[in-house]
């Protein structure tokens, strides 16, 4: 399993209560590992050492455990997509993290921090998102949802991602 913190919502930012994420985050790698799931911390944006990095957020979650977690950090695109291919679910603080994993063909629980979610994820069929915005439990729901049998609703979602594809092709050919 793997699981995606954001450094961009670890530290003080517009879009979350930065020390309900970080509760958010370490009840989520709580709750999969007492529930006998292994988890691998997947740095998905990297950089220049700026606090936005999920690298930063990833070493700041080992620096307070006692057992560490395993930590990929991919370079490139194809390392990304490889990664979220050979994951049975990826939890996803980064937007991008999910729909690299969706497009894979690996279910992916997104977690909301922003208005762009829902109008990328709804439209293909996926309603897996947690809005970190509103309400409270949201680890309790992103547990809930790594439960269920997602595979199936991926191949739906691929097909959904075609259909549309193929309207926006042929709608850019009639453009022209």
């Amino acid at each position: 399993m793997l699981l995606n913190v954001s450094g961009l919502l670890w530290v003080e930012n517009p879009h979350v209560d930065h020390l309900a994420y970080r509760q958010t985050m370490l009840g989520i790698i709580d709750g999969l590992e007492s529930r006998g799931r292994s988890v691998t911390l997947f740095d998905h944006v990297l950089g220049n050492g700026a606090l936005d990095n999920d690298s930063y957020a990833s070493g700041q979650i080992n620096e307070a455990r006692a057992e560490m977690l395993p930590v990929i950090a991919p370079r490139t695109i194809d390392e990304v997509r490889a990664s979220t291919a050979s994951a049975r679910l990826v939890i996803g603080a980064r937007m991008h993290a999910s729909l690299n994993a969706l497009s894979t063909g690996t279910p992916a629980i997104p977690l909301a921090y922003s208005r762009k979610f829902a109008p990328l994820f709804e439209p293909l069929g996926w309603n897996h998102t947690v809005d970190l915005r509103h309400g409270s439990g949201h680890a309790e729901r992103v547990l809930a949802a790594s439960e269920l049998d997602l595979d199936a609703q991926v191949e739906t979602v691929l097909d959904n991602a075609d259909r549309a594809l193929e309207r926006a092709v042929l709608a850019l050919r009639n453009a022209l």
